[in-house]
């Protein structure tokens, strides 16, 4: 995995594997990462990595509160979790979406990509296109986001 440094320290990125490569681990299959993927597969987990990101960046905007830096998942299993530990959690949880971002009208377009883009599923997912050109028509995004954002 890939390594870096945050806050003085060398970290890996397990904050940032999507669910699709985690499986075997809470399947118990720590061997078997035999699964082919496509390109269309690779494109999707960037998608899901890219979510996780723009999480991060709304958690550090004026608007989204000015939190403190966090990975994500850091307050359920710390900065530097196992593979199995993280595994775990990104089975049955996202990061939390704080209740006021649903109440400010780009935050809440934002949200709504965020749930759309780190779904479990990677055929859930919206693809890195239909983000693109939903971006580019604030109207449609609004009028799907007005609707589907879940608290």
């Amino acid at each position: 995995w890939y390594q870096r440094r945050v806050r003085g320290k060398l970290m890996s990125s397990l904050h940032y594997v999507p669910p699709e490569l985690l499986l075997p681990i809470t399947k118990g299959h720590h061997h078997r990462w035999t699964t082919f993927y496509t390109d269309n597969s690779y494109r999707q987990m960037d998608v899901y990595m890219a979510s996780l990101i723009l999480w991060q960046i709304t958690r550090r905007t004026l608007e989204g509160g000015a939190l403190p830096f966090s990975l994500p998942y850091e307050d359920t299993v710390g900065d530097e979790p196992s593979l199995e530990d993280i595994a775990a959690v990104v089975a049955n949880t996202r990061p939390h979406l704080q209740s006021h971002w649903l109440q400010h009208p780009d935050l809440r377009r934002l949200c709504w990509l965020l749930q759309s883009g780190w779904k479990a599923e990677p055929s859930q997912r919206l693809t890195a296109h239909c983000i693109h050109r939903l971006m580019g028509n604030p109207a449609a995004l609004d009028a799907i986001a007005s609707y589907q954002t879940e608290p």
